[in-house]
């Protein structure tokens, strides 16, 4: 094949063979947290009203501020009508100061670790699949740490830190991290308990490291009220605060991930490093133009219908489910009822796994799922090969339930092998 053809050839498949478009997918792939087609059309709609409006807020400015290099943390104005919004979405205050926009949390990780980790630190993780691309870009060492049902295992949590070498002096502010999902879990659905919060901060305090947590899925809580995430739990009237959780959000799941809209709540310490390095400090903010519009989408109320719109679609998806592996699901499989976020997380009898089941659910049940053993770091042993995660956030609710009982019957089969 000579050049022109593979070059061709190349961009065919990156066009049609990502991973994150499904689809073209002739089966039912229940492995991604993507946004359903019906929902995106809703926010296209959105974004042309808000558009509209920006662009008509910003005729009155005679400076064009809109379209210049924006704050490193983000334009004030955009930041106080985020904190506003999350108070009332979390029902606890968020304040505009700890705020600093970004272009999605993933993006947000990737400066997090760039701004505030040595080279040759450590991150630990109950998410290993995140993390799996940065530890080399970073060059940081990535290990898993056992979860419970009550979240992080802390007496085994401690007794790996108590090994880890602590560089000094740094050139940044730590040299070890926690990642982790306390809201929601993913991939097992939990929320951590007050008693592991207060311990995961504890430790922190203790041990000087800082932990990155993932509120991604926070306001889709289904049942109940919104679980305190877990920046709120580094309290600073406290005689030991010093700031060492951050909190990492976005918009990817609550209107569209294809904006990369995100931000993160900062202690002051991690406020400065980060507004001082590199990126922002020499370019200003990270997604001036793109966030402008989401502030007029809060502003003319439009986010918030949208996002209680979809968290019922979703409430009413989520309750389907879990009835259907009530029902379903043979004996000596387990799951977890979530009450909020898009993930469910099946277990398989000991000595099953889910990595050999997926040949039979896919090519005879037509349906697909992610095994959970991406979730482990490469490093240690597999703990969760007869696990499997689901998603619930694409389909409607129709195809997902037709997807949801091909499953069980592939699981079925397969137990009684």
């Amino acid at each position: 094949m000579d050049y022109k053809k593979r070059i061709e050839s190349r961009e065919d498949s990156y066009a049609s063979g990502t991973s994150f478009d499904i689809s073209y997918d002739t089966c039912i792939n229940l492995s991604f947290g993507l946004v359903g087609a019906e929902n995106l059309g809703e926010v296209s709609k959105m974004v042309r009203a808000a558009t509209k409006h920006c662009l008509d807020e910003e005729e009155k400015d005679p400076n064009f501020s809109l379209f210049q290099y924006g704050p490193p943390a983000g334009p004030l104005s955009t930041r106080k009508e985020l904190s506003k919004f999350l108070s009332e979405a979390y029902c606890e205050k968020v304040y505009s100061e700890d705020l600093f926009l970004t272009n999605g949390a993933s993006n947000g990780l990737n400066y997090i670790l760039s701004a505030l980790i040595e080279p040759n630190g450590y991150v630990r993780s109950c998410i290993h699949d995140v993390l799996q691309n940065y530890s080399t870009i970073h060059r940081i060492k990535n290990n898993h740490t056992k979860i419970t049902s009550e979240g992080c295992d802390l007496a085994e949590f401690e007794e790996k830190l108590k090994t880890l070498e602590r560089k000094s002096p740094r050139t940044k502010l730590f040299s070890i991290a926690y990642y982790t999902t306390t809201v929601f879990n993913n991939p097992t659905g939990i929320t951590f308990s007050k008693n592991v919060c207060e311990g995961l901060i504890a430790l922190a305090r203790k041990y000087d490291f800082f932990i990155i947590s993932e509120d991604v899925y926070n306001i889709y809580t289904y049942k109940g009220p919104v679980a305190k995430r877990l920046y709120s739990y580094d309290r600073i009237d406290d005689d030991d605060y010093k700031g060492n959780v951050l909190s990492n959000g976005t918009f990817s799941k609550y209107l569209s991930p294809g904006m990369r809209i995100g931000w993160m709540e900062l202690p002051p310490r991690i406020k400065e490093a980060m507004v001082y390095h590199g990126l922002p400090a020499s370019s200003g903010g990270l997604n001036q133009f793109t966030m402008a519009i989401v502030k007029s989408m809060l502003k003319l109320g439009l986010a918030q219908n949208h996002i209680n719109n979809m968290k019922e679609s979703l409430s009413e998806r989520m309750n389907i489910c879990v009835s259907i592996l009530h029902k379903h699901l043979p004996k000596g499989c387990s799951f977890q009822e979530p009450i909020g976020g898009i993930f469910i997380w099946i277990v398989l009898p000991v000595g099953k796994s889910a990595k050999q089941l997926l040949p039979l659910a896919k090519g005879k049940y037509n349906v697909f799922y992610l095994c959970g053993d991406v979730f482990r770091a490469s490093s240690e042993n597999c703990k969760f090969e007869n696990c499997l995660r689901v998603s619930i956030s694409y389909y409607t609710k129709d195809k997902l339930a037709i997807g949801l009982r091909s499953l069980c019957e592939a699981i079925r089969e397969y137990v009684r092998m």
